[in-house]
């Protein structure tokens, strides 16, 4: 696993000492199932293949798709989580502060975006989604893009941005930091299924996962620990009829 891939996902807990994140409470949750202890091994995001390839570990688990892995060496467990893109846009009454006088309608669909200022994280799902959404439409949306979604929210609340389309886990340590003034709005679009990677030479493994991952759904333990974290969706996360 990779715990610099920041918070929501998969991160390092310093007061604790120890691990945090909704990807690691369902690694928790599959490790009670199937009656084994985690041992985590930090890799690279980027090495991390190369690492079960070569035996180093047994199973990556860390906001990994599975569209591109090679069938032929890796097996992909069914899905834990749907992870949909979010737009997110300034509250426009907080409640600690004075309503504008002229309120703005509220952006909640793509075609609301013509004209408007809106930031995406460069190389992501979102940015994908809105660069094919001007393609078709004559770059109606003016994107701002950057690799630093920090940046992104801080200019949204400053009023610079008008929107910023993002993935929901990051969106949603956005909203629970202190005095954000940030709310999500519309619908989930575009959810991508997030799984575990094994080795093919290890199909049991796979199917043992699967298994726990499953029995995780079906008991609601995977929907507590998604809501834990202000993460479940009813109308896409069905990971168990994926």
């Amino acid at each position: 696993m990779d715990p610099s891939l920041g918070h929501a996902y998969l991160y390092t807990d310093l007061d604790q000492e120890t691990y945090a994140g909704f990807e690691w409470d369902i690694l928790e949750a599959i490790a009670q199932t199937l009656r084994v202890q985690v041992n985590p091994v930090v890799v690279a995001w980027s090495e991390q293949l190369a690492a079960l390839q070569a035996d180093e570990v047994d199973l990556i688990l860390g906001a990994r798709e599975p569209l591109g892995l090679d069938s032929e060496q890796f097996l992909a467990t069914r899905p834990y989580y749907l992870s949909p893109q979010r737009l997110v846009v300034r509250d426009p009454a907080p409640k600690d502060s004075v309503p504008l006088p002229r309120e703005e309608p509220l952006l909640e669909e793509l075609s609301q975006l013509f004209g408007r200022k809106v930031g995406i994280v460069v190389n992501s799902t979102g940015a994908a989604l809105l660069e094919a959404y001007n393609e078709r439409r004559g770059n109606a949306i003016r994107l701002f893009a950057t690799s630093n979604p920090e940046r992104l929210f801080a200019q949204l609340q400053a009023g610079q941005l008008d929107a910023v389309l993002i993935d929901q886990p990051v969106a949603a340590m956005a909203l629970r930091q202190p005095r954000s003034r940030l709310r999500l709005s519309g619908p989930p679009l575009s959810p991508i299924p997030l799984v575990g990677v094994v080795s093919s030479q290890h199909p049991s493994l796979k199917q043992a996962l699967d298994q726990a991952i499953s029995a995780l759904s079906e008991d609601g333990t995977l929907q507590q620990i998604l809501e834990k974290w202000q993460l479940w969706e009813p109308t896409v996360m069905s990971p168990a009829s994926t």
